[in-house]
């Protein structure tokens, strides 16, 4: 189950993020859960 704030909620970028999920989450596409954060990445 996907449960998800009201967009009138939502701020910054949560929202985009979220839709994101929410869009690959619906496509089917998932993760198996070995994702690593790379807080040094350039922007």
């Amino acid at each position: 189950m996907l449960i998800c704030a009201k967009f009138s909620r939502c701020t910054d970028n949560a929202v985009m993020i979220a839709m994101a999920g929410k869009n690959n989450f619906d496509r089917g596409v998932k993760s198996d859960l070995n994702l690593a954060p790379e807080p040094a990445l350039n922007i």
